[in-house]
């Protein structure tokens, strides 16, 4: 449940900050145990963990015209003005909670253990370092240190990270400055909201975040407010502690903590399809807060966005159609334009109630970029209970150890995470998202604490088990709209610096 906060400081802003979401409807099991005894959790994820987990089948990648839909300029076009003429209320939905620090990784291991690769890019990062947004919030005394060469590599870097600095170390990703604009910074928190009014002024905005930098968010809400002149509708929750993970051994035994208390950690961005269950928009489009271009160069990403809420739109349409009227001719009808179901889904149809079923779920329409490396998820084929569904899938889900390494390698997409949610059936009403996810898709993670080898599970991803059942689309869309942040050296890449 959300509640809501209203000041004086902030009026027409609407700031909802999420303490506990409840919901009365059918729980998948490793959400279930939430609201039961701490006892029973602990055995059921004990089990999970050190029971044999089942991997992925993966069948194939899916290609273009092959699970992946291309569309013409002009039908694209087409569907972007469906979308601008439909009165359908957007959210973005934006996981913004992520540390910061990993952009800094390379800094870190060069003070822990200098070697010849993290040397040169930290160097690199010395010596352009003017070239950056963060630079102008720089100490003049600092400035002027860099400019005379008058401080060490090592010396500058605890400056940056470190408390007695800049502290970026601790800062999350959301509110690092990314972009120099118009004589300011903009950090991506502020640049995703400055790029979602392009598209519409009605668009309203909700990010997961770390509790302790609310009112820090606020202050540039506020900041936004002033300069646009307008009013924004920004929300905000937290990913529930109620979802954390115990901690073990690799004896089966809890890892306690200082007070002699099981030790947790959080679960993975899978917690967070509770938060995506509280929001109410018709339209609802996901990003990650890293994958933003410079204000000058967001055209193009803009337009991706209006084109595949039309695509959404025009295919709840078709799917009202045939849910009012089911055949298995109509619904073949509906798969040659827009090949949402693999022949499998089809084949298995034994009825009209199974028709239902198949169309009366969420539906995700999902930008697809070309693979150029990048590690993450990508689209394919995965065959379960003798079914062959369209699945996004990363490579800690599939045994590489056998030929399922061949088909994973062999994919030419990937998941950029640009996807556009509807999660109302026809009567407006919000599904159960939680009926809807592959409880078997958690993961296993390794991890090493106080010296010592231990596992927990994270929850099945958001956008890989958590929407594993879902209605989807997978369609190809324009490399140029996919410029993520995962080291701060990207940010001199083109897609970062201004077009002037």
């Amino acid at each position: 449940r959300m509640n809501s906060v209203s000041t004086s400081s902030f009026p027409l802003i609407f700031y909802k900050f999420n303490r506990s979401i409840h919901t009365t409807k059918k729980q998948f099991p490793l959400v279930k145990y939430m609201k039961l005894n701490e006892d029973f959790k602990i055995e059921d994820q004990r089990r999970r963990i050190f029971s044999p987990k089942p991997f992925i089948a993966l069948v194939a990648p899916c290609k273009i015209n092959e699970g992946i839909s291309r569309f013409l300029p002009e039908e694209m076009v087409q569907f972007s003005e469906i979308y601008s003429s439909s009165k359908k209320s957007t959210c973005f939905f934006i996981p913004a909670s992520g540390s910061g620090s990993r952009m800094f990784d390379f800094l870190y291991d060069y003070l822990e253990n200098p070697n010849d690769k993290n040397f040169k890019k930290a160097l690199f990062l010395f010596n352009n370092i003017a070239s950056f947004a963060f630079f102008d919030e720089l100490s003049l005394e600092i400035k002027e240190k860099i400019k005379n060469l008058d401080i060490s590599i090592k010396d500058l870097i605890h400056y940056i990270l470190e408390e007695t600095g800049k502290n970026y170390g601790d800062l999350p990703k959301a509110l690092f400055p990314f972009h120099r604009f118009n004589g300011k910074n903009l950090n991506p928190f502020q640049e995703h909201i400055l790029q979602g009014r392009l598209i519409s002024e009605d668009i309203s905005y909700h990010f997961t975040i770390q509790k302790k930098f609310k009112d820090l968010l606020m202050s540039f809400v506020h900041d936004l407010e002033q300069v646009s002149k307008s009013s924004l509708t920004v929300n905000f929750s937290e990913q529930n502690e109620s979802t954390d993970s115990f901690v073990f051994l690799e004896n089966g035994d809890l890892v306690l903590n200082a007070l002699n208390k099981p030790l947790t950690r959080p679960a993975g961005h899978g917690s967070l399809l509770e938060n995506l269950q509280t929001l109410s928009s018709d339209l609802i489009f996901v990003k990650n807060i890293d994958n933003v271009q410079h204000f000058t160069k967001c055209k193009n990403s803009n337009e991706v966005w209006s084109f595949l809420a039309g695509l959404s739109i025009e295919i709840k349409s078709e799917i009202h159609k045939l849910t009012s009227n089911p055949s298995m001719e109509a619904l073949s009808l509906f798969n040659s334009r827009f090949h949402m179901f693999t022949e499998s889904e089809i084949n298995a149809i034994s009825s009209v109630e199974s028709i239902l079923l198949l169309l009366k779920r969420p539906l995700r329409i999902c930008g697809m970029v070309r693979n150029e490396g990048q590690n993450g998820g990508g689209p394919f084929f995965v065959s379960k209970n003798g079914i062959i569904q369209k699945q996004i899938i990363e490579k800690a889900q599939v045994d590489l150890a056998v030929d399922q390494a061949a088909i994973f390698f062999e994919s030419t997409h990937f998941n950029p995470v640009m996807m556009v949610l509807d999660i109302k059936n026809e009567q407006g009403e919000i599904y159960d998202l939680f009926a809807f996810n592959d409880d078997d898709q958690f993961l296993k993670v390794e991890k090493n604490h106080a010296g010592k080898d231990v596992v927990f599970i994270e929850l099945p991803g958001l956008w890989n088990g958590g929407m594993s059942n879902w209605n989807t689309l997978f369609v190809e869309i324009g490399n140029e709209v996919f410029s993520p942040v995962k080291t701060v050296l990207d940010l001199i890449n083109p897609s970062h610096l201004s077009m002037d």
